[in-house]
């Protein structure tokens, strides 16, 4: 089994800091943990001194802190209870604030160069323990949408989710791709740690539903993209605050797809999330995915439109060979026509973004040719 990666005498301290001295009522500490993610405590641990110690030690019972994602999210969890505590005096080491800071001394937790609190060098072994274990629910090297709705919708939103996979994302619809023989709990929470992406198919049953709101706290948890689309009600709560898109229930799924594809690329392009950053590089494959295999003019333009958005920084050499090749193998590119001060070829076009990028224009490969 593996180590787990908060060790217990800051479960302890955390424990303590929230439950024993803390500021919270025992409705906020269920608030507290809820907003990490966190979405249920275990009613069997016995009792841990007063109401309030008992509910963090039964929220702290069911996190698995031999999962990097998982104990980096309690982390950020442990760092807003640090707020509750500025003042202590340092040379009181019992008061809980610096009992807290002690404990994650001890346990060599530090702050990294974001100024949060970071498990050093689990970055790798956190990815690679996540592929393992999901390799079966996402299409490799994609940007991964969980789709959160109610099962009155499943049927629409599996037509969304066909043509996002055409776009080259891969999407997770739970009512169409969990095998029942499989425990469908265990599923949803492992799709729910890898995504990368949620989208919220917001309809007027969509707060009844026993799972779709703890579907929402996970990703802001986790501080992921969150994307409400607007189908006949408006998000609501945390994510309430986030730009809903528009869309009726009897719309084309290609047309809301479409206008999905070009929210996410932008959100992600643009780090509207703490979460967005790490997509960037994902993202870029995605779009020059998408980019070189469209099948029709308009697509085309469209997906030009989100090349232009992928940051320099993002681009190499094999994705530069990539769309060169590309509009010399497919029609769909190589006869395009885009709109920009005027219209100009897609080659050319793209060339031009190209070289303002750094890489000159070249022969195309005679071998795409052939």
């Amino acid at each position: 089994m593996p180590d787990d990666l908060i060790p217990v005498h800051v479960r302890i301290a955390l424990r303590n800091a929230v439950g024993g001295w803390g500021p919270y009522t025992a409705r906020e500490i269920d608030d507290l943990f809820n907003s990490y993610g966190f979405v249920e405590h275990d009613p069997d641990v016995p009792d841990a001194g007063g109401i309030r110690r008992t509910a963090a030690e039964s929220y702290q019972a069911r996190i698995n802190f031999a999962s990097p994602e998982e104990a980096r999210r309690y982390l950020r969890l442990v760092d807003e209870v640090l707020q509750n505590y500025p003042n202590d005096d340092p040379a009181n080491r019992n008061a809980p604030g610096q009992r807290l800071r002690l404990a994650l001394r001890r346990a060599g937790i530090v702050r990294g160069g974001n100024g949060q609190l970071d498990l050093s060098g689990t970055a790798e072994a956190a990815l690679a323990a996540l592929d393992e274990a999901t390799e079966n629910l996402w299409r490799p090297e994609r940007t991964r949408i969980f789709i959160s709705h109610t099962s009155a919708h499943r049927a629409e939103v599996g037509a969304i989710a066909t043509e996002l996979n055409r776009f080259a994302f891969s999407c997770f619809v739970a009512h169409d791709q969990i095998e029942p023989c499989r425990e469908w709990q265990d599923v949803i929470e492992r799709a729910l740690r890898s995504c990368d992406v949620l989208l919220a198919y917001v309809t007027p049953d969509f707060a009844a539903s026993n799972w779709t709101d703890q579907e929402v706290g996970w990703a802001l948890g986790r501080e992921l993209v969150i994307l409400p689309l607007k189908v006949g009600a408006d998000p609501y709560g945390f994510f309430g605050t986030y730009q809903a898109l528009p869309a009726r229930s009897d719309q084309e799924p290609r047309e809301i797809a479409t206008a999905v594809s070009r929210s996410i690329s932008l959100a992600i392009f643009g780090q509207q999330r703490q979460g967005a950053k790490r997509l960037i590089p994902r993202m870029t494959e995605t779009v020059i995915e998408a980019f070189c295999t469209s099948r029709s003019f308009d697509t085309t333009v469209r997906r030009f439109e989100l090349l232009r958005h992928i940051p320099r920084s993002a681009w190499n050499d094999d994705h530069v060979a990539r769309v060169r090749r590309a509009l010399v193998e497919n029609p769909q590119l190589r006869n395009c026509v885009v709109q920009l001060n005027h219209p100009a070829s897609l080659p050319e076009a793209v060339s031009s973004l190209l070289a303002r990028m750094g890489w000159p224009e070249s022969a195309p490969d005679s071998s795409a040719q052939a």
